[in-house]
């Protein structure tokens, strides 16, 4: 079979055993329901990426488990995982749409713990002009 052909075989992922894998990992929800795939396959861009999973971490750790977990899983199999953050959606480039796993904070990660005012200095790397950070 050449290469050509080769890659346009569709590999198949057990995103039932990643799911089962990830349950026991993370305290944030799973879904593969068809309803919510659907709903993450779109933002206010013009394209559509159908996920195979979105994941909705409780938790900071959670992000750190789930980037762990692709990073073994990709180092072990042939098929690859890849992982796209995702908020509100409302991004006009796709940036939020892809296949494989949605990492959506919107239901838990959905506030801010705090917030300190500070002076973080300036930038002066673009057009030799200082600007605020």
């Amino acid at each position: 079979m050449s290469s050509c052909e080769m890659s346009d075989i569709l590999v198949t992922m057990n995103y039932a055993l990643i799911r089962s894998e990830l349950e026991v990992l993370l305290k944030g929800d799973i879904s593969t329901d068809k309803q919510e795939l659907e709903q993450r396959s779109i933002d206010w861009s013009l394209f559509k990426i159908m996920p195979d999973m979105i994941v909705y971490p409780k938790h900071p750790s959670d992000i750190q488990k789930l980037v762990s977990y692709v990073n073994d899983w990709n180092s072990n199999h042939k098929e690859k995982l890849t992982i796209t953050a995702r908020a509100a959606g409302s991004g006009m480039s796709g940036g939020s749409l892809n296949h494989s796993i949605i990492l959506d904070v919107t239901r838990y990660l959905n506030h801010f713990k705090e917030i300190v005012p500070g002076d973080f200095g300036s930038q002066t790397h673009r057009g030799n002009f200082s600007f605020p950070i």
